[in-house]
């Protein structure tokens, strides 16, 4: 009997210290399309999955299968300077997962190209860091799917920008955040995101659709920096608006968000911050310059 009760001590202690630790890391090298797309459709906690250098033209891939809080699935290039993936797709990457990073990649889109990244539903604790993606009309869209939407993004050391005016009437918006809380939009720069169509309002972040608790915090926006022209509006909660709805008492895009040590510049069209039916916001600490200032609105 003595030695069961060692014996279930001993184990109830290996058990103390492996519950929590991370699982394994194993890294999942790709050289091409096929090998790309299969390694994110079978994707399993912790994978690191390494693009080598050379061009991936893609088709929309949808992201289902989750990473993990201590085992995220990172897809990244072992040489951004020499990987460059491109694609004319609506959506490139519609990730509806939790627990997923993209980084270092290099990611080119068409004319048609509408989102880089489309988060959606369940894929809360995204991570976008140190990313340069040119040529889209929304580089990063967040919208809900079945009542969830992605909370605890991390968007953070990207470039963002378009070498011409999109040519659409759709909205042109590079990070474009519908619903969602606590979102992290931190130390990226965001530029050039005119729209040449439509109404010709175009912003460079929001962060609207009844979410909460979101930052933006130490980014470069630059409205007009290789081309100009249109109405390009800098940082925004609430955008242009969500809900159809004209009553006192319309719910609100957002609140409890800030807004800090940000420098938005070259916006002289439209205000280089934008607040729209949105409550308990804090904007401090920006530098505004060559823009139509801050400007507050229902």
């Amino acid at each position: 009997m003595k030695v069961e009760r060692i014996m279930r001590a001993l184990l109830i202690l290996v058990l103390s210290f492996s519950i929590g630790l991370p699982t394994t890391a194993r890294e999942v090298p790709v050289s091409d399309v096929p090998s790309l797309v299969r390694a994110i459709k079978v994707a399993k906690p912790a994978d690191r999955i390494v693009l080598q250098p050379g061009r991936y033209r893609l088709n929309k891939i949808l992201i289902t299968r989750p990473g993990a809080a201590n085992a995220p699935i990172t897809v990244t290039a072992v040489n951004p300077s020499q990987t460059r993936i491109e694609t004319d797709a609506v959506e490139l990457f519609k990730l509806d997962a939790p627990y997923w990073v993209f980084e270092n990649l290099d990611i080119r889109g068409g004319k048609n190209a509408h989102h880089a990244f489309h988060v959606v539903g369940r894929a809360d604790h995204a991570v976008l860091r140190g990313n340069h993606i040119v040529g889209f009309h929304a580089s990063v869209k967040g919208n809900p799917q079945k009542k969830l939407s992605p909370d605890n993004v991390v968007i953070t050391g990207n470039t963002f920008y378009n070498e011409a005016p999109r040519k659409t009437a759709e909205p042109v918006t590079l990070i474009n955040v519908v619903g969602g809380d606590n979102w992290r939009i931190t130390e990226n720069f965001i530029a050039d995101f005119a729209k040449g169509g439509g109404d010709g309002i175009s912003y460079g972040a929001f962060l609207k659709g009844g979410g909460k608790g979101g930052l933006f915090e130490r980014n470069l926006v630059v409205c007009e920096w290789r081309h100009k022209g249109r109405q390009r509006v800098g940082l925004s909660f609430g955008g242009g608006g969500t809900f159809r709805c004209s009553r006192p008492d319309c719910p609100l895009e957002h609140r409890n968000g800030a807004m800090r040590n940000n420098v938005i510049i070259n916006c002289p069209q439209a205000p280089g911050v934008y607040i729209n039916r949105s409550r308990d916001i804090a904007i401090h600490h920006n530098t505004i310059f060559k823009s139509l200032g801050r400007y507050a609105a229902f």
